[in-house]
């Protein structure tokens, strides 16, 4: 396969469409995603990210296995919601606990306010104790891949999280995605 093409599994497509400078198209086994003319290699990967992104949120949206993918599923230009959008299909697509629990503590930070206002992001969405139980392990995770300095200090275990944990986190993400821009998949308010 091309370097600037890419087969998104779990969606399916009606027609062809272009979007910010990628060309979809039906596939045999999902929906396959090349650059249009003149879209370089780096242009490509992140316009491809963000893609992914928005069509984590449309399937978990709707429910929807496979992914019937339909234009209005990908917003016309990129907004403040777009970071978040990413971090979210990061989330969706990681294959393991702690790239899952990161991705959604990024895409908490990506929300209006920013890191600033993480901590009341996950509270109104995730709800307090599991905000806090998030933020607990990214500041153990960040002083475990710290300084000599910090890790000189003693040994801080990191909480462990159940699946059902994580994906309350994930809805939580989603919800705040959702929910907080009226329902149509954005962050904005």
């Amino acid at each position: 396969m091309r370097q600037d093409q890419y087969e998104l599994k779990g969606a399916v497509l009606e027609a062809p469409l272009e979007w910010q400078g990628l060309r979809l198209v039906p596939g045999r086994g999902g929906v396959l995603v090349t650059g249009l003319e003149g879209t370089d290699q780096r242009r490509f990967q992140r316009q491809l990210t963000v893609l992914k992104g928005y069509a984590a949120l449309a399937a978990d949206r709707r429910g929807e296995r496979p992914l019937r993918l339909r234009q209005e599923d990908l917003p016309e230009r990129e907004g403040p919601e777009t970071l978040a959008a990413v971090w979210y299909g990061r989330a969706a697509e990681a294959e393991d606990q702690h790239g899952t629990l990161v991705a959604c503590y990024n895409g908490f930070g990506a929300l209006p306010g920013g890191f600033a206002a993480v901590e009341e992001s996950l509270a109104r969405w995730a709800g307090r104790p599991l905000g806090e139980k998030l933020l607990d392990y990214v500041q153990a995770v960040r002083r475990e891949e710290g300084d000599l300095a910090e890790k000189a200090e003693p040994f801080q275990t990191l909480p462990s999280w159940t699946d059902r944990e994580t994906g309350e986190l994930l809805r939580a993400l989603l919800r705040a995605l959702c929910e907080g821009s009226g329902g149509r998949g954005s962050a904005q308010g």
